[in-house]
């Protein structure tokens, strides 16, 4: 096994402003009132949010969300995983708590009729145990992980079913265990994460090419510097990425290029990685706490080599991130909202003058009509001080919204969701995958707001 610390990796990732950390990320409400958890989509159209007693699903793309009924047996359940095998089935996992941290039971549901109907499948009772991942390879077989407690290198760890998860088996423990991944019915990774005998914690990464019988550590931390690994994704045999906490409020980022042999870490000062999503070698995203520089979503486009900061001034800890291409994806954080984005995270705003406006204002759309793509000028004023901030929201930098909309009133796509410094800017917007006709986009920011409307010929 061999670390290499990539100085230069941290050096960019830490000190990285583009453009004034852009944001691509709109906030819709799923209508619930606790955290989300976990998100997964079939398509572009299709998916469901899971959380604090929760289910929700979206036909939509997640603009609205629909709260699904499950029997949750009267208990307090907190649900940490969704996966689908198809628009019809999936299931749903976590359990709940009575207080003190410790959970009594793990709870298992599961549907096949896209959620209309969620039936209790499977519980357990242990206490200090939850099921934080469900992999469902196809029906039958189903494999967890279970987060334990981390003292206790025997709790927690990845169970599996052959029976569509009537019960499971223990397949291997190494203390708790969050992140879990397969590419195939034989092939996948896990984590664990446990105190040793000298009260020193270890977060460990292993693999298994037999479904299971038999798995072999591929990782482990040093004893002073131990990392709870959240999240794996591999995208085929080779090419893996990982993300997880260490005690001191930093991250690490992992990465192989050849199944797990090795790997490349970085360590860096951006509070508690729970998340990733990489949609090629290339692209993907990683999530977190927004401290200590307030920004929740990274993004690269080089497999890791340097990110940029997405979602800045914004105060929440993202759990989960899905993609369904490189530009279509949804976050799921500690709120009842999701966010989600349809230009990989990313808003084409540019400041085009160097004057500050006077007031808020909102131009008209060039060119009007279009095909298929557009750009809007807005300009924001300076208020009352404008270097003062409270809980890391600038006083002097209203927040912005830009949001198109059609006939309906119904939420096409979010522009500006973000702080924004005084200033005249301009935003792009693209068309594609829009039928022609007339559409509304409205700016907000404080007391103003202003509708305009604009045509798309095709």
């Amino acid at each position: 096994m061999k670390t290499r610390n990539l100085l230069l990796v941290l050096f960019l990732f830490v000190n990285c402003t583009i453009a004034s950390a852009q944001s691509g990320w709109g906030n819709f409400p799923t209508g619930g009132d606790r955290d989300i958890n976990d998100i997964h989509f079939v398509n572009s159209n299709t998916g469901w949010a899971v959380g604090d007693s929760g289910i929700f699903k979206s036909t939509n793309g997640g603009i609205n969300w629909t709260r699904q009924n499950f029997n949750y047996n009267g208990k307090n359940v907190v649900l940490n995983s969704v996966k689908f095998l198809n628009e019809n089935t999936g299931f749903a996992a976590g359990g709940h708590w009575s207080g003190a941290y410790y959970f009594n039971y793990q709870y298992i549901y599961k549907t096949t009729n896209g959620g209309v109907n969620w039936f209790y499948t499977y519980s357990a009772g242990s206490v200090g145990t939850v099921i934080t991942k469900i992999i469902p390879l196809d029906e039958n077989n189903i494999f967890l992980a279970l987060a334990g407690t981390y003292f206790d290198a025997s709790t927690g760890g990845i169970y599996k079913s052959t029976n569509a998860g009537s019960n499971f088996s223990l397949s291997v423990t190494k203390g708790e265990s969050n992140a879990l991944c397969f590419i195939n019915s034989n092939t996948g990774w896990a984590s664990g994460y446990y105190m040793n005998d000298v009260m020193l914690k270890r977060g460990h990464l292993l693999k298994t090419t037999n479904g299971g019988t038999n798995w072999v550590e591929q990782y482990k931390d040093s004893m002073i510097n131990a990392t709870n690994i959240y999240s794996i994704q591999f995208l085929n045999q080779n090419t893996g990425f990982a993300i997880g906490s260490l005690y001191n409020n930093k991250s690490r980022f992992f990465k192989t290029t050849n199944g797990g042999d090795n790997w490349d870490t970085v360590t860096y000062n951006h509070s508690r990685g729970n998340s990733l999503f990489f949609i090629n070698q290339s692209t993907g995203w990683i999530g977190g706490n927004s401290y200590p520089d307030t920004s929740s979503i990274a993004y690269t486009t080089n497999g890791g080599a340097n990110w940029i900061l997405q979602k800045k001034n914004y105060q929440a800890t993202v759990k989960n991130i899905f993609f369904i291409n490189n530009q279509t994806g949804w976050a799921a954080f500690n709120s009842s909202n999701i966010l989600k984005t349809t230009t990989s995270g990313l808003t084409f705003i540019q400041p085009i003058n160097t004057e500050i406006p006077a007031s808020f204002s909102l131009g008209q759309n060039y060119p009007n009509p279009f095909n298929p793509v557009t750009n809007i000028e807005f300009q924001v004023p300076s208020l009352s001080f404008p270097n003062v901030s409270i809980g890391g929201y600038p006083l002097g930098h209203p927040f912005v919204k830009l949001v198109v909309y059609d006939l309906l009133g119904r939420e096409v796509k979010t522009l500006v969701n973000e702080y924004k410094q005084a200033g005249t800017y301009q935003v792009s917007f693209n068309a594609e995958g829009l039928s022609s006709g007339i559409y509304f986009y409205k700016m907000t920011a404080g007391d103003f707001s202003e509708t305009k409307k604009l045509v798309l010929i095709k």
